[in-house]
């Protein structure tokens, strides 16, 4: 039987539009030089673009960057898109996934910054390491778009091992978590029932608060307090994926009092209320809409 070749997907401009995704849409395209993304708000959810052949250009506020094959460009949230073929080469092969990270992703996407809200990664050229993350990138899109049970499972974990790869070679010793901002994760993660004010944080962790939230913000690029809500749906969509707990339940049991509030914070993270979340399949992407061919 013979082998069936990896499909690169078809670019469709209309749909690019605004999309909120909950976990993970992954696309390979080959373009022409009238490729042109622009999206002055950017999206809610991170955006990696790794070039494999030709070359891509982003615009950003400092100026221009030229994506050579080999380097992996990280959009954060809400950061400005304008980026496209670049015209010296006209032609550009990407491979791309759009993805709202777990919370102890974070610190894996610890990249170099070139720009506010915009990092890079140079994959080392023509080695083992540089074709295992290429070939896993087109894996995950092959397994993101596939009709195999648990596909939304599988391309996640292919993308947790993409970003593992690449946070050792954007080397450890630079990016190392601080002590005290493990403990304190650490202190999150088995503590979501309670109030977990910054006066909390910081007393259970010796350090001023301000201090505390420069932490959070070099090294895991958010605030105590978006890191704590980011645990908190984390733990609530697994409840509501894994045990029979009512919503009033899982409510309390990531810290919210008010079953109302939950639910309000809730659909604003994933796109759905918890009813409507608890409905849909394991083995479909979470997202507030179809899946999309978009980059």
């Amino acid at each position: 039987m013979a082998k069936p070749t990896h499909k690169v997907s078809p670019y469709n401009a209309e749909s690019i539009r605004s999309h909120q995704y909950s976990t993970l849409v992954a696309g390979h395209y080959r373009m022409n030089g009238n490729y042109h993304i622009k999206r002055p708000a950017g999206t809610h959810d991170w955006l990696l673009i790794l070039t494999r052949s030709g070359k891509g250009r982003i615009r950003h506020a400092g100026g221009d960057l030229v994506l050579k094959p080999g380097q992996l460009a990280a959009f954060m949230p809400e950061t400005p898109h304008n980026y496209m073929t670049n015209p010296d080469t006209g032609r550009w092969e990407l491979l791309w996934v759009h993805f709202h990270p777990m919370s102890n992703w974070l610190q894996l996407l610890d990249w170099p910054v070139i720009a506010p809200g915009l990092r890079l990664l140079d994959l080392p050229g023509r080695t083992q390491e540089r074709k295992k993350i290429t070939e896993l990138f087109m894996e995950m899109h092959k397994v993101s778009v596939s009709s195999i049970p648990l596909r939304n499972w599988l391309s996640t974990n292919i993308l947790e091992t993409i970003l593992i790869r690449c946070h050792t070679l954007a080397g450890t010793s630079k990016s190392a978590i601080h002590p005290e901002l493990d403990n304190i994760r650490t202190y999150i993660h088995n503590n979501l029932t309670k109030s977990l004010s910054l006066d909390q944080l910081a007393g259970e962790s010796r350090l001023s608060i301000s201090y505390l939230s420069t932490l959070f913000r070099q090294q895991l690029h958010t605030t105590p307090q978006q890191y704590i809500e980011h645990c908190r749906m984390d733990m609530a969509k697994r409840l509501m994926n894994f045990s029979n707990r009512s919503i009033k339940e899982i409510a309390h049991d990531v810290g919210y009092g008010d079953p109302l509030y939950f639910s309000k914070r809730f659909r604003k993270n994933t796109g759905y209320t918890p009813q409507m979340y608890r409905t849909l399949p394991l083995n479909i992407p979470h997202s507030g809409q179809k899946q999309m061919k978009t980059a």
